[in-house]
């Protein structure tokens, strides 16, 4: 199925030549809030403060993360799902204010990534192909494969390297690319075809982009004209070969891609500029992808995080750094109806979490209670139970009981509100946030289970062993008084 996500890696490791090319004189940490203009409120939601004016601009993206968070790492194991599972054509934007080398990010996508989805899917790969390496320039694309000048989608006889493994590809990473890396005049694209097979030995093709593009590369007209493309998809008055050859992995029929775009935001300190550079083109990206999702999408609620500079601006520094009309940034104090649905499926989604807990841990602890009590009826040839034991038991099961409907109209006011959201023009804004709160919900569930199982087998182990023992000693006690009658 065709995905699009707009993903926020917010680098707290800055790179050396990031802080050369911002002027700063040592390294700094991101994590330190008092001279930070980004908070990451969650994995969905980033807030920008202008530490001058005190505004605040509330952003919504389909995840938010550290570049030194393990969490960054689902996002391309999502990739991998769709490339390798669903046999998705795949394509991954990376995009980054300063122009290196993505040595480390290659290898971690197409080596380890890759590795650890083979094995997972038990997949054998059969070949790599690297069917281009583009250099993306404003009004060119090369093949440095080849050295033609021509669109990468008409035929032509062209080069290709071939691996047989991912060693091989792994070895060309790390030696053959730098090569290559070094007559690249601009942005880069790899375009790269898989064949694996099942372990029934059936063959499929895989076809992936890695697309690495960079902010200080382009200009300002340029940028202006990127943030409406990705915001609508269509082809601009003043676009270029680069803007165009963005478009065509939104509008392609053949192949159909999903579309992966991972902004990496320099966590420079003080540098605000910059990083409304980035998320003006994010937030466009955002808008843009959910409309592709819902041609009805009602884009009221998204509008407000989005707003681009004037684009009839021939002065490059006045466009640079003009501010974003008040009204859009600042977070309003009316809740718009997107955050009244949010809010509701907070509520009951805290409402499930908080009764689930209590019904487990009722559940599980007078159940494992009973079943110990069993286990030492069963060392008796009678067993009688007296009144008070019985109507303890009596007690428990109406606890049981009460607190066991609780949590099911609980589950089911939540579902209420899933089936209002779905049935709601906002269902495509809301819908990947309520799949992430279900998903929390059954995670919980399974770890309460995992958890009052290993307080169950403790508890019925510890029984049996008490048991055991007071029978080894009545064995023993039965043995002596035998002698002793002997």
């Amino acid at each position: 199925m065709q995905e699009f996500r707009v993903i926020i890696e917010i680098n707290d490791e800055i790179d050396e030549d990031d802080v050369r090319r911002t002027g700063l004189q040592k390294r700094v940490r991101f994590r330190d809030n008092r001279s930070s203009n980004l908070q990451v409120l969650n994995n969905r939601t980033l807030l920008f403060k202008d530490l001058d004016s005190k505004n605040v601009r509330h952003f919504r993206f389909d995840h938010v993360g550290y570049n030194s968070d393990s969490s960054k790492d689902n996002n391309i194991d999502e990739i991998m799902d769709q490339l390798l599972l669903e046999r998705q054509p795949c394509c991954l934007m990376n995009i980054r204010q300063f122009r290196k080398c993505q040595i480390e990010f290659l290898v971690n996508t197409l080596i380890y990534a890759l590795t650890k989805k083979l094995k997972l899917f038990h997949l054998e790969l059969n070949s790599i192909k690297l069917d281009s390496y583009i250099d993306v320039r404003k009004n060119d694309l090369v093949n440095l494969l080849s050295s033609e000048k021509k669109h990468r989608h008409k035929s032509g006889s062209q080069t290709k390297f071939t691996f047989k493994n991912l060693g091989e590809l792994k070895s060309w990473l790390e030696y053959g690319y730098l090569k290559l890396w070094s007559i690249c005049k601009e942005h880069e694209c790899f375009d790269f075809s898989f064949t694996v097979s099942d372990v029934k030995g059936t063959k499929c093709n895989a076809q992936l982009s890695l697309v690495n593009f960079y902010l200080d590369l382009m200009d300002s007209n340029t940028q202006f004209i990127l943030g409406a493309i990705l915001e609508n998809h269509k082809r601009e008055m003043n676009s270029t070969t680069l803007t165009d050859f963005i478009k065509d992995y939104f509008n392609s029929t053949f192949p159909v891609w999903s579309v992966y775009m991972i902004f990496n935001i320099p966590a420079i300190p003080d540098n605000t500029a910059l990083c409304e550079n980035i998320l003006r083109l994010a937030s466009a990206a955002y808008f843009g992808m959910y409309a592709l999702k819902s041609k009805a999408l009602d884009s009221a609620s998204l509008t407000s995080q989005y707003a681009f500079l004037v684009s009839s601006s021939t002065n490059i520094k006045k466009q640079e750094s003009e501010v974003v009309p008040e009204k859009s940034v600042m977070i309003s104090n009316e809740k718009t109806a997107v955050d009244v649905l949010r809010d509701r499926i907070d509520e009951k989604f805290n409402i499930v979490m908080d009764i689930m807990q209590k019904y487990y841990e009722h559940k599980f602890s007078s159940q494992i209670e009973e079943l110990c009590y069993e286990i030492k009826n069963l060392v008796y040839e009678k067993s009688t139970k007296s009144d008070t034991m019985i109507q303890r038991k009596e007690k428990i099961r109406e606890e049981r009981q009460q607190i066991a409907e609780e949590y099911h109209e609980s589950l089911i006011a939540f579902r209420e509100v899933e089936l209002k959201v779905s049935q709601s023009q906002y269902e495509a804004i809301l819908r990947d946030y309520l799949e992430e709160k279900k998903y929390e919900l059954r995670t919980y569930a399974l770890q309460h289970k995992v958890k009052h199982l290993a307080k169950c087998e403790s508890s019925v182990k510890d029984t049996i062993d008490a048991e055991i023992f007071m029978l080894s000693s009545a064995f023993e006690a039965n043995e002596q008084e035998h002698k002793i009658i002997i």
